[in-house]
């Protein structure tokens, strides 16, 4: 990935991806109306998922899950936003800069209940249909 960056092949842009609710920015403690993603975040999800289709109707529903989240977690230094919608449970973990004047997705997929176990508090369990 270094060496791909050095060469100057991934641009450093950023793309808007979906338009944060207040209540969402709230949640993740930002002023910043946008999520963004990084070309060099794109490139990462295409290398990570080499052998699998990079289906771009499963960024489209980026916005469906902001709007909806239904969980948010603490992820490491991010955030994990969670919502559930006919038997699959979504996931986005969001960064907010330090300056919380930016927000980027890091990370999109589907997951499920083993996961959302182990990473979401039982007292929310419920809200995404896991018992």
């Amino acid at each position: 990935m270094k060496a791909i960056r050095a060469v100057g092949i991934i641009p450093k842009e950023s793309l808007p991806m979906a338009v944060i609710s207040p209540e969402v920015k709230n949640l993740l403690g930002t002023e910043r109306q946008a999520v963004f993603v990084s070309a060099d975040t794109l490139v990462k999800q295409i290398i990570k998922r080499e052998n699998q289709l990079l289906a771009v109707d499963n960024y489209e529903r980026l916005q469906a899950i902001l709007d909806s989240a239904q969980v948010v977690t603490p992820h490491g230094n991010n955030k994990a936003i969670y919502w559930a919608m006919n038997d699959k449970i979504w996931k986005a973990v969001i960064k907010v800069t330090v300056a919380k004047d930016e927000v980027f997705l890091v990370s999109l997929h589907q997951t499920n209940p083993k996961e959302v176990r182990a990473e979401v508090p039982k007292s929310d369990w419920e809200k995404l249909g896991v018992a």
